[in-house]
């Protein structure tokens, strides 16, 4: 059941068939990208997606950044030939999205294909790309370790692996090209997670560095997801938060307290306001935050009772989106969620009869926009994917689906009332009447959307 009001767009190119044979582990960088994943969507339509080489039982971590529209093949905007790392390392890119300018941000780390986990690793970089100029906004020259250390694990890494000592992690960006990142430091020959002291740091575009939140001698014990796994990728830095920075330079962040507990938490450099923490109440969990310009925060959180809630913060009251209560159509949430400037969001759920799929509108209602199941692309969508940079002020979407043909790309979702971007047409004019033709077109929604207001109970509405 695809749903009318949206077009579908393929972004990412024509997979290999099949997989590469595992021999040519031997010469990474002949290896071509089959797999397309983790798409960031920007204001003009455009996707940043990661690239990886997919074999039968695992696959190399990602090697390439691409961008595209749909209109035109995707430009590759990093990749093994940009040589970042230099000898002997291959550069693995990941995380990536873009600012209305067109800067993408996206976190690097040097890995050594082929060899033991306990020598794979080396330096990290968080790195700008804008038309073809690539920019290293933080670079930390010493190898991260990686702890627990598997011996029989030597080309992937699970999710329990985590990547501690001197890094650099977690990009975000925002329209000002002010960056947004987590860096960590340790002094010993051995590092682990209790001698490595992280500070969450936010770069401008004319290098001045803010500390926008630190552990060292804080409430702060570190900056990691507050303990939901949303499948955005496994690999030693996947338990990092995402920092989400607005254009006012505030920074949404997730925590784990000294004092125990995790929060959610918005900094700006001079302050520091709590948005929800499981000392405030019964919850289990926090996803990643998404941080818009009005100050609205959004986020997936769990209670101790299994019950799961999609809120956003809106000057410091919880508004609830959606829940897996009684009477629900949602079983469960399966990722963060994302958010626009008109207080829109987007997350992928599981449904209590049996399906899963994408839903994105706000407190008035929530719309459908593709599940399992549905045709898309000449196949069938066996399982789907969207990140808290999926969804722009144009209400397009970005997501990854894997199909029953094989492989797994990358998808832009468009409404109905938002015309495919164009070189030729001025950007400014296309926002304005796609966002003209949106709302009327979510006003004459309105009885439809009523119908779901069920979705909403106990908590305060403004």
């Amino acid at each position: 059941m695809v749903d009318s009001s949206y077009s579908y767009a393929r972004i990412s190119g024509t997979s290999i068939p099949g997989f590469p044979d595992p021999s040519a582990f031997a010469n990474p960088s002949a290896l071509v990208p089959n797999v397309f994943a983790n798409p960031a969507i920007n204001n003009d339509g455009y996707v940043d997606y990661e690239g990886f080489v997919g074999f039968p039982t695992q696959h190399l971590p990602p090697s390439v950044i691409y961008s595209g529209n749909g209109s035109s093949p995707s430009t590759a905007l990093i990749d093994q030939s940009s040589n970042v790392f230099g000898n002997p390392y291959n550069g693995i890119f990941f995380n990536s999205s873009s600012n209305s300018s067109g800067t993408t941000v996206l976190e690097g780390a040097g890995y050594i294909f082929g060899t033991p986990e306990s020598t794979a690793s080396g330096p990290t970089a968080i790195i700008t790309v804008n038309n073809g100029s690539i920019n290293t906004v933080a670079y930390q020259p010493t190898p991260f370790v990686t702890v627990p250390v598997d011996p029989n694990v030597s080309l992937d890494v699970t999710s329990n692996d985590l990547a501690v000592g001197s890094l650099v992690a977690g990009p975000g960006i925002n329209d000002q090209g002010t960056v947004a990142y987590i860096a960590g430091t340790s002094n010993s020959a051995n590092p682990s997670l209790a001698d490595t002291t992280y500070s969450l740091l936010t770069k401008s575009s004319s290098n001045v560095t803010t500390t926008i939140a630190s552990t060292s001698n804080s409430q702060f014990k570190d900056f990691f997801l507050g303990g939901l796994d949303v499948g955005r990728g496994e690999g030693p830095f996947a338990k990092y938060t995402l920092p989400s920075i607005n254009d006012q330079g505030s920074v949404a962040f997730n925590a784990d307290l000294t004092a125990g507990g995790k929060g959610i938490f918005v900094g700006n450099g001079s302050s520091i306001n709590t948005i929800i923490d499981t000392n405030s109440g019964p919850y289990s969990y926090f996803s990643a935050p998404t941080l818009n310009n009005n100050g609205v925060v959004a986020f997936n959180a769990g209670l101790t009772t299994g019950e799961a809630f999609i809120y956003e913060s809106v000057n410091g009251k919880l508004i609830e989106i959606a829940n897996t209560g009684n009477g629900s159509i949602f079983k469960d949430f399966r990722s963060d969620v994302a958010l626009n400037q008109q207080g829109d969001v987007t997350f992928l759920a599981d449904l209590n009869d049996g399906g899963t799929a994408i839903y994105t509108g706000s407190r008035s209602g929530l719309q459908r926009v593709i599940g399992v199941g549905d045709s898309l692309d000449g196949s069938t969508v066996t399982d789907l994917f969207v990140s808290h940079r999926g969804l722009n002020d144009l209400g397009q979407i970005a997501f990854d689906a894997t199909l029953a043909t094989g492989g797994l790309e990358v998808f832009r979702a468009d409404p109905a009332s938002v015309p495919e971007p164009s070189s030729s047409a001025s950007v400014l004019c296309l926002a304005i009447l796609s966002i003209v033709s949106y709302c009327w077109r979510r006003r004459r929604q309105s009885a439809k959307l009523a119908c779901r207001a069920r979705l909403r109970r106990g908590v305060s509405t403004l």
